[in-house]
């Protein structure tokens, strides 16, 4: 009932994910830092641990499409939801190579409750 199967050959590949659909976080910015420090180098993003947080919410946004993908519309990917709160994610299968993406990350903590969210700077994809 509250979940759902997405199938996609969005990269050229043809990728399926699980999402479960979950009622909206409760905002809580003031009690819970927003990451900061946010890199994304060979399809790694990491960024500064947050103290009480025991997940992250990471949201790639497609700012261009690679050269050659005309077809490719501009659209956030998925919400994805780290399931420990290490600090980083292999985002290096998941991204068109040659792709401008930004990347949005959340903090969460044990009550559910979500730090306002903090933005890296446009960065290509490159090869890996």
């Amino acid at each position: 009932r509250d979940s759902l199967l997405i199938v996609t050959p969005a990269n050229r590949r043809i990728d399926a994910w699980r999402v479960t659909l979950l009622p909206p976080p409760t905002s809580s910015p003031a009690t819970l830092a927003a990451p900061a420090n946010l890199t994304f180098t060979k399809g790694q993003l990491s960024w500064s641990a947050v103290e009480g947080a025991t997940a992250y919410r990471v949201t790639p946004v497609l700012v261009k499409p690679a050269a050659g993908y005309v077809d490719t519309e501009l659209y956030p990917h998925a919400t994805i939801q780290t399931r420990d709160p290490t600090p980083k994610l292999d985002l290096s299968k998941q991204l068109l190579i040659g792709g401008t993406y930004v990347f949005e990350v959340a903090a969460i903590d044990r009550e559910g409750r979500v730090s306002a969210g903090a933005r890296t700077v446009e960065t290509v994809n490159g090869p890996h």
